[in-house]
């Protein structure tokens, strides 16, 4: 009924809605009321290692362009510190 662009670019805007959902969701999770335990038990210098990393994650996340890839390049991006 739908041609393959129909469903190519519906995965498109769910995947870039994914990536936007999740960015959110980091986010608040480290700079929000509902903190992560993780986080927030670790050394202050580790903690804020990690914090820039998460939130440095969510701003390529809601910035890059959503193609196939986005989320390897933004695990890649937390393993490269």
């Amino acid at each position: 009924m739908y041609g393959d662009g129909v469903l190519t670019g519906y995965l498109a805007k769910v995947r870039a809605d994914a990536a936007a959902f999740g960015a959110a969701k980091a986010a608040r999770r480290v700079i929000g009321f509902s903190r992560v335990t993780g986080i927030e038990t670790l050394a202050e210098e580790e903690r804020v290692t990690a914090i820039r990393g998460v939130l440095r994650a969510a701003r390529h996340l809601l910035t890059a362009s959503p193609g196939q890839n986005l989320f390897d390049r933004v695990g890649d991006l937390l393993v490269s510190g």
